[in-house]
């Protein structure tokens, strides 16, 4: 089974956005939901987050393309290589 992770996002204008993880774990969760940015994540209830399952044979990366996702965890290293 392989799973992507969609976490709500709360952008402070009232709107709300999605943001889409490869990977989750208990680090990460407390990084968002603790970190600088954990007001982004505050949208309602906390840290908001879905996980979606899929079959093994099933292409995440075709259905991202053909969805336009953009996975948070290739925006974060980008970021991180800007500093």
């Amino acid at each position: 089974m392989k799973s992507i992770y969609m976490v709500i996002c709360d952008c402070g204008d009232g709107s709300q956005s999605i943001e889409w993880h490869r990977t989750w774990d208990d680090h990460k969760h407390e990084m968002l939901e603790e970190g600088d940015d954990c007001y982004r994540y505050a949208s309602g209830d906390g840290l908001q987050m879905t996980e979606l399952k899929f079959p093994d044979s099933f292409d995440i990366d075709a259905f991202a393309k053909d969805n336009h996702i953009y996975w948070y965890e290739d925006e974060y290293e980008y970021e991180d290589d800007e500093e």
